[in-house]
């Protein structure tokens, strides 16, 4: 998997700061603004045939395009993070279906089903499924399924981890008032 996310060169992504940041931004802000723009901004449509299908389109393309699978957008999310300095942002595969028990199988490219991403900030673990449109407000309380045993694409270490999402609060309140 390391090879097949490897970018061969340098990817400019300057228009995407233009379009998204107004320069006043904290690194948090930031952040959002990114998120927000890789899952609202960037249609999520799979092309499942030839290379598409194993191999990440570069983040340039993607962006040039609009679209792009679960892949591709979570290379696009992974690089513009690294690009305003979080540096510990990579690309996961999840298994959306064997969630802990993919641990079970043998090594194989198709052990794996969907692409999400992980990052640290400010000593802190997230997750984040750039396929995910509309989910809005603070990075730090999106919700993200708990798939279990994931392979986190370019860690050191070269075997499945336990994902930890972090406790959100998902849903709305509503308090409604009769007076009769």
């Amino acid at each position: 998997a390391q090879n097949v996310f490897t970018m061969n060169k340098e990817q400019s992504l300057d228009a995407v700061f233009k379009e998204i940041f107004n320069g006043k931004e904290t690194t948090e802000e930031k952040i959002d603004k990114i998120i927000n723009y890789v899952q609202d901004d960037i249609r999520y449509m799979g092309i499942e045939s030839g290379i598409g299908s194993i191999k990440p389109f570069s983040p340039e393309q993607v962006v040039k395009q609009r679209f792009g699978d679960c892949k591709d957008k979570s290379l696009l999310l992974v690089s513009l993070l690294k690009k305003i300095g979080v540096e510990k942002a990579y690309p996961a595969l999840v298994n959306t279906v064997m969630k802990q028990e993919v641990a079970r199988l043998y090594p194989s490219n198709e052990a794996f089903n969907h692409c999400i991403v992980t990052f640290e900030y400010d000593n802190d673990k997230y997750w984040v499924d750039p396929s995910i449109p509309m989910q809005g407000g603070d990075f730090k309380d999106l919700y993200n399924t708990d798939y279990g045993k994931v392979l986190i694409i370019g860690m050191p270490e070269d075997s499945l981890s336990n994902m930890s999402p972090r406790e959100t609060k998902a849903g709305t309140d509503i308090i409604e008032e009769l007076t009769i």
